[in-house]
């Protein structure tokens, strides 16, 4: 049969402008069956995936818009593509009920971590231009930066935390990065380097009116961006406020990244075993709550660290009454499950510490914080800032997650204290018997 010399020019022209929608080399994230969950789904960031098909002509049409966009957004929001008409990935383009080409979905990273699923799946229905794409992947940027007021009183909402209280945040071992700007909103690079090393540096923003922060770092001018770290202090950055840049020096003072397994699953870093690296990753969530029963886990679990102390006063258990056993488990359980939903809300940026102490050795805590002798019952005690709170409400999970709300806001009074609580016992009170 002969072809005519259009048809084959024709056929020729389809095959390029399919096979080439997309360089390997380029902006746009190629993606497939076997990296879409690594590229897509196991990471923090925003990510805006366009299912495509090769023969489709509006596919052809949007590509160069979206590999424009791409480019535009280096580094702050990752652009992808997926190929529905490859036999391997039709069961992916099937999961998302794609029906037609393109369509454009985006994967934003849960604010609730306690929810099914680390990411939430939308539709993008905007014009299918590059500046468009571009306006509207920014306005929906994932951020972990925090804005840092100069007190308490000054904090507003959960994105806000006093200078203090993130300074004190895991300030034994976790790295924090400190931008002083006269920015009126967070920019895109900001909230992309916060995304890159959650986990492994705090981030916060502190405005030029903040005038105690800018004085006590000595900002000069703005912007400034300064590391905290454990070992080596304060160190300002003095490079290009580029991205590559600004993620290399970060790098150098971040805890280290886990490491990857074949497959994709991530694994401690190694460490000498003689010399362990306890910065090299974040120790794994313990649900239990710890038990203080001597002055020294009262120094190691509370007055020694720089965090906020929850310490629940819990009824004492008498071999002789099943009862109090039981109750104390009861309220051991409730504990637990606030320890549980404030890190699965806030991870390592909680400042909660939870522990409990039974009254009969707790009679000094008690005292000092002016507690109720109803048990169980808590109080909220910040010890490099001797400031305390008691709690008075309902013995319930509902109850006092949203007491802890008011606290770490600011929303609340509190009181100082003066010398150390002590865990003693104290006199058994003499029991009636049958």
């Amino acid at each position: 049969m002969k072809l005519s010399l259009l048809t084959l020019l024709g056929a020729t022209l389809l095959a390029t402008s399919t096979e080439a929608l997309y360089d390997k080399n380029g902006p746009v994230v190629q993606l497939n069956a076997k990296n879409f969950h690594e590229e897509v789904m196991n990471n923090g960031h925003l990510v805006a995936v366009e299912f495509y098909a090769p023969w489709c002509g509006h596919c052809q049409k949007l590509a160069p818009a979206w590999k424009k966009a791409a480019g535009n957004l280096g580094g702050l929001v990752k652009v992808a593509a997926i190929d529905c008409d490859e036999d391997q990935n039709k069961p992916i383009c099937s999961q998302y009920g794609i029906q037609g080409f393109p369509t454009i979905k985006t994967f934003s990273p849960r604010a609730d971590k306690s929810k099914k699923g680390n990411k939430s799946v939308g539709d993008y229905q905007g014009p299918r231009e590059a500046k468009p794409i571009v306006d509207y992947l920014l306005s929906v940027q994932p951020s972990n930066v925090r804005f840092v007021k100069g007190d308490a009183a000054d904090v507003k909402s959960k994105k806000s935390i006093a200078l203090d209280d993130f300074l004190d945040i895991d300030n034994s071992t976790m790295p924090k990065a400190l931008l002083f700007t006269d920015k009126a909103t967070t920019t895109p690079l900001y909230k992309a380097l916060s995304v890159d090393f959650q986990d492994r540096m705090l981030f916060g923003e502190v405005k030029s009116s903040v005038k105690r922060a800018v004085k006590e770092f000595g900002v000069n001018g703005f912007p400034t961006l300064v590391v905290l770290t454990p070992k080596s202090g304060a160190i300002t950055y003095d490079g290009k406020l580029k991205h590559d840049a600004l993620n290399k020096f970060l790098e150098e003072y971040a805890v280290p990244a886990p490491s990857k397994k074949k497959g994709g699953k991530s694994q401690k870093t190694k460490t000498n075993a003689e010399e362990p690296n306890k910065e090299a990753a974040e120790d794994p969530f313990d649900p239990a709550v710890p038990r203080l029963t001597t002055q020294k886990d009262l120094s190691e679990h509370c007055l020694d660290k720089s965090g906020i102390c929850v310490i629940a006063i819990l009824p004492t258990v008498f071999e002789e009454d099943e009862r109090s056993a039981s109750e104390q488990a009861d309220a051991i359980k409730v504990m637990e499950g606030i320890k549980k939903a404030e890190h699965d809300k806030s991870g390592r940026l909680s400042p909660f510490l939870f522990q409990w102490v039974e009254s009969e050795v707790g009679q000094d805590i008690i005292s000092k914080f002016d507690m109720s002798q109803d048990y169980p019952t808590l109080v909220a005690v910040k010890p490099n800032k001797n400031l305390y709170r008691p709690y008075v409400g309902a013995w319930s999970e509902l109850s006092i997650r949203a007491w802890l709300d008011m606290i770490s806001n600011g929303r609340l009074p509190v009181w100082d204290y003066k010398g150390d609580p002590q865990i003693k016992a104290a006199s058994q009170p003499a029991r009636d018997e049958l």
